[in-house]
């Protein structure tokens, strides 16, 4: 069972602590910035509310608006101004460079994730090993 009910992705039974998913959020904020813009422009808001909604953690604007003008000055987003319901918002989307960034970095963690899944040889040899032993009694 998920808990996107409750407001995060991470599995129930997996038990992982909310300072767990902080510390992942976190430490992913730019790769998780660049995947909600690249469903279409946003405000530093709205980012928030996806973040939160999603993840069940809202960094805040002391992490996210930093994170952004990193962003920007990397090339990765672009900002401007714009009026909404009476208020100025600034609005940020991805670039032709942001969008190639994202792309990369999703192929490579997709890479990544796959590897780290795989059975290595020696794991094989060890599995092999256990089933060839469960068989094996010292009763004569």
């Amino acid at each position: 069972m998920q808990r996107e009910m409750y407001g995060t992705i991470f599995p129930l039974e997996r038990g992982v602590s909310r300072e767990e998913e902080r510390r992942l959020v976190n430490e992913l904020l730019d790769f998780i910035i660049l995947s909600e813009l690249y469903r279409g422009r946003m405000h530093g808001y709205a980012l928030m509310k996806n973040i939160k909604r999603k993840f069940g953690y809202n960094p805040g604007t002391s992490r996210v608006y930093p994170t952004l003008w990193q962003l920007e000055r990397k090339g990765y987003i672009t900002s401007e101004r714009i009026e909404a319901n009476g208020r100025l918002r600034r609005v940020y989307e991805l670039t032709k460079r942001g969008r190639l960034i994202f792309s990369f970095i999703s192929r490579e963690l997709e890479s990544m994730l796959r590897k780290m899944k795989s059975i290595s040889p020696a794991e094989k040899w060890y599995r092999r090993l256990l089933l060839d032993t469960s068989n094996f009694s010292l009763k004569g």
